[in-house]
């Protein structure tokens, strides 16, 4: 052990434990040199001499100064105090006294004699006071005298307890200008139980009756340091209002506040704000309601307000008319409004809307009605009625404004038939409908809409009905076999489609050269057909063989297809063409870059090529570079590219077409991967569609080759032929036919759609069904075999006579035989 010569002075108690050599250990002197109570009690344990009367006494504070508690509560640490000589020696068998100076509160005991501890100790409970610092003095007794030798002080602080209530402080029965913000602020304080104030408690502040306006600022906050929450209350538009506002905490009841708007201010404006300077037809209601706008200025404040509830009364100056209610209260806005109807005569109308001595002019111009016709120009059967309703849209302007009830008389002026009813009111879009039954007699009909001394035309053609046995749809053009057996296209006809010998376009049906001809296909550019006996024809574009002749010759009269065997039934799809014999075997031609003929082969084929496979089929249907068959078992295969799931079902083959880069395919027929059995098959451009034995229509393609079914869906019994971009139809067992889209979207974000099915509109029901690749239906109509047509018909391939795009089936003018 390390030792020293100590060089302090040492207790005559400690001396004993001192080597004769007057040397201690490295140890004690650092004991001596640490001055912590516990390193000197260590030291003089051993040591219990009297007090002496000659020593000097001092106190020192040794711990539980500075320490904080709840109100009422005792602090966490005892109060300890230490007496000492004038030499730093602790002295023991002294009293010390404590008392609480400030705060209210107790300790406990009261009085505490230094013992072998070497400390005076006593607990101090807290008052139940938050407004100042507590404090407890201890006070050294000497016991000589029993006078204080010393005294030290202790502080703490004391915390609010938990909140218990909120008390209104002030803010409250105030009285200010409508629109201006009360002079109080509105305060509340949140307290606990001995009613301190308690911080950080957050308070909601709201008004009681919104809908009479203003608003508090802020909405929401959290009590300060004392325990209070402030809210700025600006009242609303109101004169002589009591408003309301409350402010509330957690689980503490809320605290209601009033205040009563002033009555003594005076309108200072009244402005027009609604309606005036409108153009209107004479004799009818303006289309916007006339109004005016009060506002106030308040003696104590230069900002204008607006007032709730002041009585404006209207009237009639000059033209005739009424304007109802003649008086009305302002609203919220300060604004009161009422609706002007015009007197008859032509030219200026005006009206006075008055509040006290105060007054503003409106006006409006009363014009002759503007008459524009609708369901014009449509085309439909004669003695029949077109699937749209005529009429016309009345309007106070050439455009835009339409005027609700407004009496029409309609009369027929030319080809006969009639008008129901002869008078019509226009409905709040300003239009007025009725139905119109063509006369007997083909050729132009023609009807009036009257209104006052205005009128407008309406016309519509009335076409001799041609009943059909087979219908198809293509990219641009359209085709039907009349029942007296000529076969007829319309559309576009830049590829020989339509087969007439030209490739001028057709807005009707025009005949198709060659013989009579039993079924029909419609490809994108291209048409086929089947004659009594089989034998199948194609016209059109042939870049890629699809005509079948053994050339990549275009033709616009029909050809034969070379080394074909008899046919049942064709599709015909983007640039290939299938035809399925009698037996079930399925044969293809023309574009084979994806492999869509499904010969196990990328060689386009000018004459048709059995499918691998050797399977039998029921039904063949194309889409835009795929094909897909339906066998007698409901089973579905599909082959060719299948980059967008168009097969059903996963591919590993991958195809390099000359157009695009490597996409996935089949050069053979797949099974379509689902163990539903379906009854019908229908294409699409890159999609596919069946039909279950129940009815139920799944899709698949565009974007996933998963099966999905329509939403809402009714139960169908057949699918539309053809195949279009994103549209597939279908009808009911009664006839009824529905369309639906179904298409992979990317234009700001990819995704996979299908809608629900839409009812075709009209009354007609269809057995015949057809649908373009440019998004053109075609269909014939149960029992009479009528074609109707509608959608796109930019190149008129809805042969109706015109190129106006039509949203319900209108008549096809076909030949009469």
């Amino acid at each position: 052990m390390a030792m020293v010569t100590h060089p302090l002075p040492i207790p005559n108690c400690l001396r004993r434990l001192l080597p004769r050599s007057g040397v201690v250990s490295a140890g004690y002197v650092a004991a001596l040199a640490l001055g912590t109570a516990v390193a000197s009690a260590a030291l003089v344990s051993a040591c219990h001499e009297p007090f002496d009367p000659g020593q000097v006494l001092v106190a020192v504070v040794v711990s539980g100064n500075a320490q904080q508690a709840t109100v009422g509560q005792a602090l966490p640490e005892p109060l300890l105090v230490q007496v000492k000589d004038a030499q730093g020696r602790v002295v023991y068998g002294v009293s010390v006294e404590f008392a609480v100076t400030v705060g209210g509160g107790s300790v406990s005991p009261a009085a505490s004699v230094i013992g072998s501890s070497g400390f005076a100790s006593t607990r101090w409970t807290l008052g139940t006071s938050t407004a100042a610092a507590h404090a407890v003095v201890a006070r050294v007794v000497d016991p000589r005298s029993g006078a204080v030798a010393d005294t030290v002080a202790f502080r703490a602080t004391a915390l609010a307890g938990p909140a218990v209530t909120l008390a209104k402080i002030a803010g409250d029965s105030q009285t200010g200008d409508i629109g201006a913000t009360l002079a109080q602020r509105l305060t509340v304080q949140s307290r606990d139980q001995y009613g301190n104030g308690v911080p950080g408690t957050p308070v909601s502040w709201s008004l009681s009756s919104p809908g009479l306006g203003g608003g508090l600022s802020p909405t929401l906050g959290s009590t300060d340091v004392s325990g209070l929450s402030y809210a700025q209350w600006t009242l609303g538009p109101r004169l002589s209002t009591t408003f309301g506002a409350r402010a509330a905490a957690p689980a503490l009841s809320a605290i209601s506040f009033t205040a009563v708007s002033g009555s003594n201010l005076t309108p200072t404006a009244l402005v027009a704000v609604l309606g005036d300077a409108q153009t209107v037809m004479s004799g009818t209601i303006a289309p916007e309601s006339v109004g005016v706008q009060v506002s106030v200025r308040s003696p104590t404040d230069t900002s204008r307000s607006y007032v709730v509830g002041l009585p404006v009364t209207f009237g009639v100056t000059s033209g005739g008319g009424s304007i109802t209610p003649a008086a009305v209260n302002t609203n919220s806005q300060g604004v009161a409004r009422a609706v002007w109807t015009l007197g008859a005569a032509m030219g200026q109308h005006v009206a006075t809307a008055t509040l006290g001595g105060r007054s503003v002019t409106l006006s409006a111009l009363g014009v002759a009605p503007t008459l524009t016709a609708v369901g014009d120009s449509q085309v439909a059967y004669v003695g029949t009625t077109p699937i749209e309703s005529v009429g016309v849209r009345v309007t106070s302007l050439a455009c835009c404004n339409g005027v609700a009830g407004v009496t029409v008389a309609f009369g027929v002026t030319g080809g006969g038939g009639s008008i129901t009813p002869a008078q019509a009111l226009t409905d709040a879009n300003g239009t007025a409908r009725v139905q119109w039954t063509l006369g007997s007699a083909p050729g132009i009909n023609t009807a009036t809409a009257t209104v006052g001394t205005q009128s407008a035309t309406l016309t519509a053609r009335g076409i001799q009905p041609v009943a059909v046995t087979a219908i198809a749809a293509g990219g641009q053009h359209s085709c039907a076999i009349a029942a007296s057996g000529g076969t007829y296209c319309w559309g576009a006809n830049a590829q020989g489609q339509l087969g007439d010998g030209t490739t001028t376009d057709r807005r009707t049906g025009v005949a198709v050269l060659g013989g009579a001809l039993a079924s029909l296909a419609a490809g994108s550019e291209h048409t086929c057909g089947l004659d009594a006996a089989g034998t199948a024809y194609c016209w059109g574009r042939n870049v890629a063989g699809q005509l079948g002749d053994g050339t990549t010759t275009s033709r616009s009269v029909p050809a034969a297809v070379a080394g074909a065997p008899p046919f049942r039934s064709l599709a015909a799809g983007g640039e290939h063409t299938c035809g399925l014999t009698a037996a079930g075997t399925a044969y293809c031609w023309g574009d084979n870059a994806v492999g869509q003929l499904g010969d196990s082969t990328r060689t386009a084929r000018t004459q048709p090529v059995a499918v691998a496979g050797g399977l039998v089929f029921t039904k063949l249907v194309t889409g835009l570079v795929h094909t897909c068959g339906l066998t007698a078992a409901g089973v579905a295969y599909c082959w060719g590219q299948n980059d967008m799931g168009q097969l059903g079902a996963a591919t590993s083959q991958v195809c390099n077409p000359p157009s695009s880069s490597s996409v996935a395919c089949s050069l053979a027929p797949v099974r379509v991967a689902t163990t539903l059995a379906f009854t019908d098959l229908a294409g699409g451009a890159r999609h596919a569609c069946a039909l279950t034995g129940a009815g139920a229509a799944f899709c698949w393609g565009e974007g996933s080759q998963s099966l999905d079914p329509l939403p809402s869906q009714p139960s169908f019994a057949r699918l539309a032929s053809g195949f279009s971009w994103g549209w597939n139809c279908a009808a009911t067992a009664a006839g009824q036919e529905y369309c639906w889209e179904f298409y992979w979207y990317d234009y700001y974000g990819s995704y996979r759609w299908i809608s629900p099915a839409y009812a075709v509109a009209g009354a007609l029901s269809f057995d015949g069904l057809a649908i373009g690749s440019s998004n053109h239906m075609c269909s014939t109509a149960t029992g009479t075999r009528y074609a109707y047509c509608w959608g796109s018909n930019d190149r008129g391939q809805l042969g109706d006579g015109s190129t106006t795009w039509r949203g319900a089936p209108t008549p096809v003018l076909l030949p009469t035989p």
